[in-house]
């Protein structure tokens, strides 16, 4: 069974501490080809705390601040409350069940050679994302998702059902082109989709 986030963690133990535990758990021994590359998180708040993750083979190494990433993730309150507590622990449930094959499919993926060419896609897609997601008690919340620079802005509009739908088939352009309600730049928002299709 993969680890669980701690209950109610704090924005710095959530992605500062267990993100790289869970990441060591899912690639520790495994063989990884990909450059490194860097990811920021941003919580909204008084004041905003902000931390950069480098993904360099199985280890993820932590620092605080702003600075350049290929993709910055801003969230609201109630969007890292959702995120940590409720979608994460569900994510996880999917990924044990998936046990008997999982290792070899994160060796398959380390190891593509479409990894790097993938990354090198994303970074040359710069633009903006607005995710809005209601869950089933109907509390809402906001998470930006900027690529790069920043750039044509899209939006996303999302309930629980179709969050579920995503960590059932881990398809993102099943659910976006299927259900969820977008606006905006919809031809960048499926552009960038389409990146994370298998090849």
């Amino acid at each position: 069974m993969l680890p669980r986030p701690p209950a109610r963690s704090s924005f710095v133990d959530f992605y500062g501490r267990y993100l790289p535990e869970l990441w060591r758990a899912l690639c520790g021994g495994l063989a990884y080809t990909a450059p490194p590359f860097t990811v920021g998180v941003r919580l909204l708040g008084a004041p905003p705390e902000s931390l950069r993750l480098t993904v360099a083979g199985p280890e993820i190494t932590v620092a605080p601040g702003d600075g350049p990433a290929t993709a910055w993730f801003t969230f609201d309150g109630e969007a890292f409350r959702a995120g940590s507590t409720d979608l994460m622990p569900r994510l996880l449930r999917r990924l044990d069940g998936l046990a008997a094959s999982l290792p070899a499919q994160i060796q398959r993926a380390l190891t593509s050679p479409r990894l790097g060419p993938f990354l090198e896609r994303v970074a040359a897609l710069p633009g903006r994302v607005v995710i809005g997601y209601e869950d089933d008690a109907g509390d809402q919340s906001r998470t930006e998702v900027q690529i790069g620079a920043g750039g044509p802005l899209a939006s996303v509009e999302t309930t629980d059902a179709e969050v579920d739908e995503l960590i059932t088939h881990l398809r993102l352009s099943r659910v976006l082109r299927a259900r969820a309600r977008l606006g905006g730049d919809t031809g960048y928002l499926l552009r960038l989709a389409a990146c994370f299709e298998p090849g």
